[in-house]
């Protein structure tokens, strides 16, 4: 669910959408709103689909990377800031296993030489890309890993204005707005720049939400944070 518009993939691996369309986010070619859900295309090889507040994204199962809907910071990733009507290839890449989107910037890792590289793209004003800037960027970027640190990554996921990560090691990451103290870093300073929560090196995964954020361990103990 995006904030006004609902995706859904079938067993079929067909993909449909309904709900608010003002922004293409429904991937169906117009600006209709949709009160029953309809599929988008024909394909029959959607393999993970994600919405964010409005946009969307769907990897195939050949391991392209797909996009469409609101686009003005270039959260689509196609090297442009207009709105994108139905899904559009980002990029040449076959290797994307995972995505996640926030409120108006993207993430994604990109399997490279048998290493998952994180990339971001999108709307950058508090830094939620990584990149060690705050300027947006409209093509996925690889996202700035710490000093003499090579990290191979496992999982994302992109709140509002932030985003959080998993590696493989086990280490938890955040980086982005910070005012709630959605970041877990005990502060409610901005990052522009991903940085380690804590200590621990046992994560198993983090979701995000608008301002806050949930995490658990491979034990499954329980943590929350933020707003």
């Amino acid at each position: 669910c995006g904030a006004f518009h609902i995706l859904a993939l079938k067993s079929d691996s067909t993909i449909w959408s309904w709900g608010f369309n003002a922004s293409r986010q429904l991937g169906q070619g117009n600006t209709t709103n949709l009160s029953t859900p309809q599929q988008i295309g024909t394909d029959h090889d959607w393999a993970q689909i994600e919405c964010g507040t409005v946009h969307s994204g769907a990897i195939k199962g050949n391991g392209t990377l797909w996009m469409w809907g609101f686009n003005l910071y270039g959260q689509v990733g196609n090297a442009t800031n207009t709105d994108v009507l139905s899904p559009t290839q980002v990029g040449t890449a076959n290797t994307w296993k995972k995505i996640s989107l926030g409120g108006i910037h993207s993430l994604g890792i990109l399997e490279e030489a048998s290493q998952n590289v994180l990339y971001a793209w999108g709307y950058n004003l508090v830094g939620q890309l990584g990149l060690g800037t705050n300027a947006d960027v409209n093509v996925p970027t690889p996202v700035v890993m710490p000093v003499n640190q090579v990290l191979n990554w496992k999982g994302i996921s992109a709140g509002f204005q932030f985003s959080t990560a998993v590696a493989q090691d086990g280490t938890a990451w955040a980086w982005g707005f910070n005012g709630n103290s959605q970041l877990g870093l005990g502060d409610t300073q901005d990052r522009n720049l991903i940085a380690q929560i804590g200590n621990l090196s046992n994560w198993n995964q983090i979701t995000a939400g608008s301002c806050f954020a949930y995490g658990t361990l491979t034990d499954a103990t329980q943590f929350s944070w933020g707003f």
